[in-house]
Order: structure tokens, then C-alpha cells, then sequence
């Protein structure tokens, strides 16, 4: 709809030009002009340029406050107004044009900044900050909020009249660094719809500002880590610690973390520097799956809505697999297997129910296990009739997913293997198929991972700490891109450090039943895995607003694409 309206705008337009004899300036200047009207038991939302007017939304609520949002110099624009339902609920919408020719379907939204103190509107409220977390006078970092989400044309504006764009902030803002004079400029831009200061209290860890405002005895010392607003702009932060008076403790460079030991008067002394964007205390090392867990959303998803992989079946084809271990409840053999080591700890990161030991539970505990191991034949003598068999609905099977952490050969080309991947995945189009990438730190890598339509997982070093900020490849995992320039992997998680099950009696890398460093891409896999699982349990549920006809995770699967 938004495009046929606006291609007729560009029409009237073009009439204006013959009829009237504008120029093309004159009639671009023609201001758009917005209608609301009753129409039946709704109500429409228009715009008109000229004598053409096009609805851009129809709704039984009423619409308030409509206004066009133009950016000088640029061609896009904005219209917001506020719908309020029968119940007196007000709900803010926005239809946004990037090219002023084109308008995207209407949207919902909020203006509520998330911070990690807490949700609000600015314009609502004022922040509930003591007033010794508030920025002072002399800061020159700002939140400005726009109208609708951000887009390039905003901020190009903004750095246009001498601001530096920092950080971005949900919903629709940016914390930007500029002079008092700029930022009264930029108050009266159309597009933005609030500008307040980027307090300090702001970019204190939760614990850390609620030890910072309590009147108990807070540490004397304390290791933090202190992210910078600009990359690599590590200097004049290194240099106010020495001031202070603090230790600094590592530095990891060419990134925005460093760490350093402070007191908490220290601390909030920092938080005050424009050149720091959030600081929150530094974490040991853990040997522990449940990082993994935690980072990837698994846990929050069964601590809140009790998903663990319920009706999921996934099959591993792997080395073989330890079907013993007493943290494997719920598993078939598909076509032989021979216990390993490699397969069984690449199992446990998948279903490992967690029961012998906590740290070691899986993304699905309650998922499903199909064995496979790649030393025995294909179920069906080929990798696409193996497919099909976890397919068939008339076999015990009934895979949504599958994950590998193995592979073929190594090469940089997608080649007859890449090809036949494909060709499986096109054939049998409701399977998720993820494969490693490999471990060269090269584009050297598994030729299926090079395939469309697999789904290919890198590896991230996560230093096995709680934290994103020391994470990074470090040349360990292979990457891409493809030969002819796709980008690969499609994603990846953690390389190293990864607590799982291990093969019984000794047999394993550790002489336990656990092992807490297992790792490369043949880790991070099987943990992405796990999450495609709980993604295939929640579209069974309807999370995703999606129809749910059958009875099952298998018969409720979408379309790999």
C-alpha cells in the first residue's frame, strides 16, 4: 500500500509541475499535510501532498496527536500519533519514509528508555537519581531521543552540527557527546523528541550504585571493569585511575575494556568521566555450562516460562555417543554407535539433564535424544535418505534439528559435499541442520559448513568469565567469508571452557564423568544447537504468533528458512 500511495504522490506531483508550472524545488517544498477522519466504526489516518491523499492506517482506535516529523536537508520523514482503545489505553505508533517516497507499515512503539536501573519516560518523569549520580554542569554527554527508531539521516544531522554519536539506547535514542550550544540546536530538530543528560548514575552496574547509595559499609576495594565510550580510548581513563589513586589491573587493547581495583569513591569519580560508558565489577573465571545458559537465554527461558525442551527430539551425529551416563535419560540409536568421548560430551551440551551435576546441564535437559554416530553407515545409505529417515513421521525418529561437530576435509571452496548439504536441505526443508566451521583460525574449514542452507557456527573465546566484554576469536576458530563472499558462519558461540558430560570409567579426556574444558566449534555447535531446539519448542507453543494445527513439536516445525 505504501508504495502504489506514494508512487501516486509522486504522480500528483508531477502533475503540479505541468498545471501549475512549479519548479520541482517548489513542489518538493508543499508541505505534506495529515487528515484524521471517521469512516464506518473506524477511523483512518491520512497524508495528502497536493490534492492526493493516501490512508495510512485504519484502526477502531482513536487517533491523537498526529504530526509529521521532517528532517532538514534530508528526504526522510516521520509520522507519529497516538492510538487510545475503548479502555482509555494510549499506545504510540509511527509510519516511517527513509527515501520521503516510500512509507513502511505503521508500528507500534514505546519511549520508554531501558536502563538497567529501570524503564521510563522521559518526558513522563524526571529520573528518580539522587542528585550526587547526576551529571554536572560541565558533562557534554547527552540522551537524545527521536520520534521513531534511529536512522542514518538522524544522525548524520546530529554529527552535521558537531555531535559525536556514542552509544545506543532502547528505545530510539542515542547517548551523544556535544557542547551546551549544540545540544539546544538539536532540542528543536523535529525528529527528536528529548534530549536529557547521560548521568553518571547511569552507567553503574546495579549492585554497584545501590552499594554507592546505601549508608551500609561498602568494600574498601573492589576489581571493576570500565568500558570506554570510544574504542581503543583507553588514555585519559588509565591516567584518572592513576589520579585517583587506584590499581589498574589489565588492559585489553584495541577494544573498549579495561579493569582496575577502586574504592567506591573512586568509582563514582570515574562514572563522571565523558570518556566512560558503563562500569560493573569484574568477575573470576568459572569452569561452568551454565555461562553458556545464562548468556544464550536458556536459563531465563526456564526459570520464566519452564521451557527445557519439552517435545523436542534432536539427533547428534557425532563420534558416538556414552548412552550409560546417568545424565542421558530420554535417547534412541539411529544406525549403530560405539561410545566416544568427543560425541558424548557434544551430547551432554545438547540434553545433559544436569542431575549428577549442575553445571554440566544441557540447553534441552528435557529434550529428546537421537544417537547417531558418522563411523556407522547412513540410515538409508547417504546422508539425504539419513535426513529423511529423521523426517518420516512413520519412524521413531522425528528430528526437527540435527547437530554436527565434524565434518569432511578442509577447504576453502564449496565443493560436491557443499553441494550435496544443499541439496539435502532442500529436499528436506523442515530440518535445521547446524555444522561447525572448524578450528584452523583460517578460512579452512568444513565444506558443509560452506553450504546455503546449513546453518554454520563459529567460535568466540569467552575467557570463561560472566562477562561479553573479554570475549573475542583471537585467530582460534576458522571464518569466513565463503569463496564466493557469503558470510560465514551465520553465527557463533563459546570456544573454550565448556563444562559437559564425559564418557564413563576413565574413558574420557577427564578421569571423571564430567570434563569442564571442552571446547572449539565443536562446543559452541552443539550449544547453538540447544537453542534452535528451545526456538523449535516456543513456534510449537505459538510464541511467535504463528498457527499451531498439530499435536506435536515435529508436526507444529516451520521451514528451515
Amino acid at each position: 500500500m505504501g508504495t502504489l500511495r506514494m508512487n501516486r504522490l509522486s504522480q500528483v506531483a508531477a502533475g503540479l509541475l505541468l498545471t501549475t508550472g512549479l519548479s520541482t524545488a517548489q513542489v518538493t517544498a508543499i508541505a505534506p499535510e495529515l487528515h484524521v477522519r471517521p469512516v464506518d466504526d473506524a477511523f483512518e489516518l491520512s497524508i495528502q501532498i497536493g490534492v492526493e491523499s493516501e490512508v495510512l492506517r485504519r484502526t477502531s482506535n482513536s487517533i491523537l496527536e498526529a504530526a509529521v516529523r521532517e528532517v532538514p536537508g534530508q528526504s526522510a520523514l516521520a509520522v507519529t500519533w497516538t492510538e487510545m482503545d475503548p479502555g482509555r489505553n494510549e499506545t504510540p505508533y509511527y509510519a516511517l519514509s527513509l527515501d520521503g517516497a516510500n512509507f513502511h507499515p505503521p508500528r507500534a512503539t514505546s519511549y520508554q528508555l531501558k536502563l538497567r536501573q529501570g524503564d521510563f519516560d522521559p518526558r513522563a518523569r524526571r529520573s528518580s537519581l539522587r542528585s550526587a549520580f547526576r551529571a554536572e554542569r560541565s558533562s557534554n554527554q547527552y540522551i537524545v531521543q527521536y520520534w521513531t527508531q534511529g536512522i542514518e539521516a538522524y544522525r548524520e544531522t546530529l554529527t552535521g552540527m558537531g555531535a559525536e554519536i556514542q552509544l545506543f539506547l532502547a528505545w530510539h535514542a542515542n547517548v551523544v557527546e556535544m557542547d551546551r550550544e549544540t545540544a539546544k540546536a538539536v532540542r528543536t530538530l523535529p525528529f527528536v523528541r528529548w534530549i536529557g543528560r547521560f548521568h553518571p548514575g547511569y552507567k553503574l552496574e546495579e549492585e554497584l550504585l545501590a552499594e554507592q547509595m546505601s549508608l551500609v559499609e561498602q568494600p574498601p576495594f573492589q576489581r571493576v571493569n570500565i568500558l570506554t565510550t570510544e574504542r581503543g580510548g583507553h588514555d585519559p581513563v588509565i591516567a584518572r585511575i592513576a589520579e585517583l589513586g587506584g590499581t589498574l589491573e589489565h588492559v585489553s587493547p584495541d577494544s573498549y575494556l579495561l579493569s582496575a581495583t577502586l574504592t567506591g569513591t573512586q568509582i563514582a569519580n570515574l562514572a563522571r568521566m565523558d570518556e566512560v560508558q558503563w562500569i560493573d565489577r569484574w568477575q573470576a573465571p568459572e569452569n561452568d555450562m551454565a555461562i553458556a545458559r545464562n548468556f544464550h537465554g536458556s536459563t531465563t527461558l526456564e526459570n520464566n516460562l519452564g521451557y527445557t525442551g519439552q517435545g523436542v527430539r534432536v539427533e547428534v551425529m557425532d563420534s558416538g555417543c556414552e548412552p550409560n551416563h546417568g545424565d542421558l535419560q530420554n535417547y534412541i540409536v539411529h544406525n549403530g554407535n560405539s561410545p566416544d568421548r568427543h560425541g558424548t560430551c557434544a551430547s551432554g551440551i545438547v540434553v545433559a539433564t544436569g542431575l549428577g551435576n549442575a553445571s554440566a546441564k544441557g540447553a534441552m535437559p528435557d529434550a529428546f535424544l537421537v544417537i547417531a554416530d558418522y563411523n556407522f553407515p547412513y540410515g538409508g545409505g547417504n546422508r539425504l535418505n539419513h535426513t529423511r529417515e529423521l523426517q518420516d513421521p512413520a519412524l521413531p525418529y522425528q528430528c526437527v534439528l540435527q547437530t554436527n561437530s565434524w565434518g569432511s576435509g578442509l577447504t576453502t571452496a564449496y565443493n560436491s559435499t557443499s553441494q550435496n548439504m544443499d541439496l539435502v536441505l532442500f529436499d528436506e526443508d523442515r530440518i535445521s541442520i547446524l555444522q561447525s566451521q572448524s578450528n584452523q583460525g583460517t578460512q579452512l574449514s568444513r565444506p558443509q559448513a560452506w553450504a546455503k542452507n546449513i546453518i554454520s557456527v563459529g567460535g568466540i573465546v569467552h575467557n570463561n568469565s560472566g562477562t561479553k566484554l573479554d570475549d573475542g576469536w583471537f585467530g582460534a576458530a576458522s571464518i569466513g567469508p565463503a569463496a564466493d563472499g557469503r558470510i560465514k558462519p551465520d553465527i557463533a558461540s563459546f570456544y573454550d571452557s565448556i563444562e559437559t558430560i564425559d564418557q564413563l570409567g576413565g574413558a574420557g579426556y577427564a578421569s571423571g564423568d564430567y570434563y569442564g574444558f571442552f571446547g572449539g566449534t565443536s562446543g559452541a555447535t552443539p550449544i547453538v544447537a540447544g537453542h534452535v531446539g528451545l526456538l523449535y519448542q516456543m513456534w510449537h507453543e505459538g510464541e511467535f504468533g504463528n498457527a499451531t494445527p498439530g499435536s506435536t513439536v515435529f508436526e507444529n516445525r516451520p521451514f528451515n528458512t
